[in-house]
């Protein structure tokens, strides 16, 4: 077996196992085992597999523009994570916990707006660019955050 193929097989054993002990510790969680500790711990094993994957994702797509959405998703996907860890483990005013739910339509709403984004990309020469109206599409409107501000 080739040497890249061990390195697959490694890879998606790690994968697999981190998140066996994510699902672990989200039961210890339900049992009030471990229950801040597992989150918080929890929480840092899937940052770290959204990060894999990001590097992941930067290493292996050569087209430009589709890598630095992808890399994108993976950053938002951290970002996410870690407005959920810090409202349900490290905050308790509810002023803070507020705006960080507000946090969570950031990437609730730019990750699905990025992979079609991607899709647009989809069996196109890599000399295409996308249309104005989709580019568009990428800046939200001074309006969208006011809500966040009261």
């Amino acid at each position: 077996m080739a040497k890249s193929e061990n390195r697959k097989y490694y890879t998606a054993i790690v994968v697999a196992a981190l998140i066996a002990c994510a699902v672990v510790l989200r039961v210890l969680g339900k049992f009030d085992i471990l229950r801040v500790p597992g989150g918080i711990a929890r929480s840092l094993i899937y940052i770290a597999l959204y990060i894999g994957w990001g590097i992941s994702v930067y290493r292996r797509i050569l087209y430009a523009p589709v890598r630095r959405y992808m890399v994108g998703v993976s950053f938002l996907a951290v970002f996410w994570f870690m407005l959920r860890t810090l409202k349900y483990h490290f905050v308790a005013s509810p002023n803070v916990i507020r705006h960080l739910w507000y946090g969570y339509y950031v990437p609730m709403l730019f990750i699905p707006l990025l992979f079609a984004a991607v899709s647009l990309y989809l069996g196109k020469s890599e000399t295409f660019r996308l249309p104005i109206w989709a580019k568009l599409l990428l800046y939200p409107p001074p309006p969208c955050f006011a809500c966040c501000w009261y």
